[in-house]
């Protein structure tokens, strides 16, 4: 999926570096710190669920690129999961460091990675969202 600023790619296993760059640095999991890997191995692991959601469900998280550019940025999309033992369609997004600021946040949370897959995938209508300060400035 492709707009005029952004590439969205199915993560593949070769991405898991470019995720330990993003979910490793502290200053990109500073509003939730759960989310911070301590190693590759574990990047390697979170990137193998997302392809296996992927695999089974037919949507995920997509790896954000700029276009014309080759580094992962971000991930952004949502999965399925249980909350409270309720499936819910989960919403993501986390930017390196450095993509904060430019526009690109507003526009993963608002784009057709984030609202037409949660409309098509199906399970409870309801989503779960992360109610941070900093993260709630960015939904609609």
């Amino acid at each position: 999926m492709r707009t005029e600023r952004l590439r969205l790619t199915r993560p593949v296993a070769t991405d898991s570096a470019g995720v330990f760059a993003i979910l490793g640095d502290p200053r990109t999991v500073e509003h939730n710190p759960s989310d911070r890997l301590e190693d590759r191995g574990e990047a390697a692991e979170l990137v193998a669920r997302w392809v296996r959601h992927w695999d089974e469900h037919g949507f995920g998280y997509w790896c954000v690129r700029e276009s014309g550019s080759n580094p992962i940025i971000g991930y952004a999309g949502v999965k399925r999961m249980l909350i409270y033992g309720r499936p819910v369609l989960n919403p993501g997004l986390s930017l390196r460091a450095g993509g904060v600021g430019t526009g690109t946040r507003h526009r993963g949370r608002r784009g057709r990675c984030v609202e037409g897959l949660g409309r098509d995938a199906g399970g409870d209508d309801r989503r779960a969202c992360d109610q941070t300060t900093a993260s709630a400035r960015t939904w609609p």
